[in-house]
């Protein structure tokens, strides 16, 4: 069951992840980045009208 509902989630994400992006106004890569600087990243978007 347990590999299932990986599996399943796997597939989600694949098929959802292209219908975020379409609509995003801002995409930020979150890999590596502290809390403190994903919140900068999100101001200066909304400081720039994103």
């Amino acid at each position: 069951m347990h590999g299932d509902a990986a599996a399943r989630l796997a597939e989600l994400r694949a098929r959802r992840t292209p219908l975020y992006a379409e609509v995003a106004d801002v995409i930020i890569a979150t890999d590596g980045k502290t809390p403190l600087e994903l919140v900068q990243q999100v101001v200066a978007a909304l400081r720039q009208g994103r």
